[in-house]
Order: C-alpha cells, then sequence, then structure tokens
C-alpha cells in the first residue's frame, strides 16, 4: 500500500503536486473544472436554505392561520396551547415546549 493511501496529510500534498506538476493549458482546464463544481455546489446550498426559508414562513402563516380559525371558531385557550404545545412564560408570551 502506497503512503499516500495511509496518511491522508500525504495524500493532499501528493495530489497538489500533481496538480502543480500539470502544464498551463492542463492546470486550466483543471481549475475551470473545479470552478464548476464548486460554483455548482453554492448554488445549490443557496437554493436549499431558500426552500427551507420559504418552508419555514409558509408554515407559520399556516400555523398563524389555524390559530385563528381556532380562536374564531371558540376553541379555549387552553384547548389551543395543547394543540400547539404551547406553553407560557414570564410575561405571558407563548412559546414552544
Amino acid at each position: 500500500m502506497r503512503v499516500a493511501n495511509k496518511n491522508k496529510a500525504i495524500g493532499v500534498a501528493f495530489d497538489e503536486l500533481k496538480i502543480l506538476s500539470l502544464d498551463k493549458e492542463q492546470r486550466a482546464i483543471y481549475q475551470s473544472k473545479l470552478k464548476f463544481l464548486r460554483d455548482n455546489a453554492a448554488e445549490k446550498e443557496d437554493a436549499r436554505q431558500e426552500g427551507e426559508e420559504r418552508g419555514r414562513q409558509e408554515g407559520r402563516q399556516e400555523g398563524m392561520q389555524e390559530l385563528l380559525a381556532l380562536w374564531e371558531s371558540g376553541v379555549s385557550l387552553s384547548e389551543v396551547k395543547k394543540k400547539f404545545r404551547l406553553k407560557e412564560k414570564v410575561g405571558s408570551i407563548p412559546t414552544i415546549v
């Protein structure tokens, strides 16, 4: 087994040496591919974060609509707290348990 396979730091250094030993054109191709992969990963991460935020906003909106519907139908505060798993906090501001 090669030393580079046994020691991660040596493996990384060996990979860097291979990249540095490429000629100018090959290195430019390698760097372009690497940039493409990094940009693509960043775009996916941004889209994931935007999707999560949108989901949280929609969830909050749905929760508020459900809460309003319960309130308008005359459901007691204690039942609303049970449904939404809320408890009173200092200053009587509901918080999620």
